[in-house]
């Protein structure tokens, strides 16, 4: 009977271990995979300045009267 413990505690014992070492490798292997991905999209990015000119308007009224859409 006592056989019969010990090798259930070993099983046991690599089963947790064999778990933990997976689901290390899964979360190391996606953090370097969103670390590739937000390097590659910010490198993909292109800053454009494009001059505007804009209007400031003292009340609501003014601005109602030109705008076409006011969003809240």
């Amino acid at each position: 009977m006592g056989k019969l413990k010990m090798t259930k505690k070993k099983l046991l014992t690599a089963t947790i271990i064999t778990g933990l070492i997976l689901a290390f490798g899964v979360w190391t292997a996606s953090s370097l995979q969103v670390a590739k991905s937000k390097a590659e999209t910010l490198k993909s990015i292109a800053i454009q300045k494009i001059p505007t000119n804009h209007v400031l308007f003292n009340n609501v009224e003014d601005l109602e009267k030109y705008a076409d859409l006011i969003v809240l």
